[in-house]
């Protein structure tokens, strides 16, 4: 699992899986990668965080053609924009949400500059499933006027991203959870084997949103 660090993350690029399969969001696997594919992995989830895992999926681009690519760049929302999204946040998580700035990538459409963060932790005492997050961070996005855009899309068994647009501004959010560090989890089976305490299962929600 990713060891979230405050940064810029990618949400992927999923233009090649959706010409195959439009109907679909793509699937995060959760094995390793091979070592010559990890920068191309990297930067799965770079509009929310600083670092991906080694669970995300590949990139059809590199970080240097990003880094190459003349960028527009964003600016997090007004403030009162902001504190208006944390204290949305806040009633619908019901745990402390905290606000700051960072890097901002939109690896969509090669853009990046400065994002509006929203951070906020707990385990399985606080949320119920991924999915609920998922679901309450959505509807409090849609409620104050954001549209769902599909490309931002990309779920997993332990991390979930969604991209969501109003006007010239962007949000995106990622969702992911892990075992306590020392939980027994049985060897090479998946995540969804693991027998948790709900104290056992900690949980890392970080929503971007900046503005052109």
């Amino acid at each position: 699992m990713a060891r979230l660090i405050d940064g810029a993350i990618a949400i992927p690029s999923l233009l090649e899986s959706r010409k195959s399969d439009p109907g679909q969001a793509r699937r995060l696997p959760h094995k390793s990668l091979p070592h010559k594919s990890f920068w191309r992995y990297l930067l799965i989830l770079a509009s929310i965080t600083g670092i991906s895992s080694p669970t995300l999926l590949q990139l059809p681009t590199s970080a240097a053609d990003i880094a190459q690519t003349p960028a527009s760049r964003y600016q997090p929302l007004p403030p009162a924009a902001c504190n208006q999204l944390a204290q949305a946040m806040t009633n619908a998580l019901k745990v402390r949400v905290r606000m700051t700035r960072g890097s901002f990538v939109d690896y969509i459409n090669r853009e990046q500059g400065i994002g509006c963060q929203l951070i906020a932790t707990g385990d399985g005492r606080n949320f119920n499933q991924l999915s609920d997050i998922v679901s309450n961070l959505s509807d409090l996005l849609a409620k104050q006027g954001w549209s769902e855009v599909s490309d931002y899309t990309a779920d997993g068994p332990t991390e979930v991203a969604r991209g969501f647009r109003q006007g010239n501004s962007l949000a995106v959010f990622n969702v992911e959870w892990e075992p306590a560090p020392g939980a027994s989890c049985p060897q090479n089976q998946p995540i969804s084997a693991c027998q948790l305490r709900p104290d056992q299962q900690i949980y890392r929600i970080r929503v971007n949103a900046a503005t052109k």
